[in-house]
């Protein structure tokens, strides 16, 4: 059979899920990773020392904040982080701040925003995402670990044949992630 199918990566919703299909999986060409889980993969592949920090959002979006000469306050420090956690998954691509605003917006990030800083919050958010990729801190946060194996095109088509778990709840950049890695 996986001579037929030839490499198989399972793209399980969340962790429990994956141990389960693991441990469903015997041996073969199948790999079982949850979408976040293989971007982490790739990227310890490229930096072995590599580790998760939580924090890193909020020290690249006060990095970001100050380079814009914007109000560093937690409020902005967590909107700015916030939307650039959002525009990571859903607009990985995206380099446009009046996007940025737009996604941001729409899902309430910059709702403690005063509507005079919206437009310089949208662009230390594309800065914040930038500077996730060209950080020399060696470490990423759980937003990274899908949107900096995409922009640094780490993704390559490795698998035959790709099954995603709850798959209508994708964001773009799992999308993206499942069409690059066939």
């Amino acid at each position: 059979l996986n001579y037929l199918l030839g490499s198989i990566l399972l793209c399980a919703f969340n962790t429990r899920i994956k141990n389960e299909l693991q441990a469903r999986t015997t041996g073969g060409q199948a790999h079982v990773y949850t979408f976040h889980g293989y971007g982490y993969h790739l990227l310890r592949r490229l930096s072995p020392g590599l580790q998760v920090d939580k924090d890193r959002g909020l020290r690249l979006a006060a990095y970001a904040l100050r380079a814009h000469g914007a109000p560093v306050n937690r409020d902005y420090e967590y909107a700015v982080r916030a939307a650039a956690a959002q525009a990571k998954e859903c607009a990985p691509f995206c380099r446009d701040s009046d996007q940025i605003v737009q996604l941001a917006e729409a899902f309430g990030h910059f709702d403690s925003v005063h509507s005079a800083h919206v437009d310089i919050l949208g662009q230390a958010t594309l800065t914040a995402m930038e500077a996730a990729l060209d950080a020399t801190d060696n470490c990423c946060d759980y937003s990274d670990m899908l949107f900096i194996p995409l922009r640094r095109g780490l993704v390559r088509g490795v698998y035959d044949n790709v099954v995603v778990d709850e798959c209508q709840d994708l964001n773009l950049a799992q999308v993206e992630l499942a069409q690059r890695v066939l």
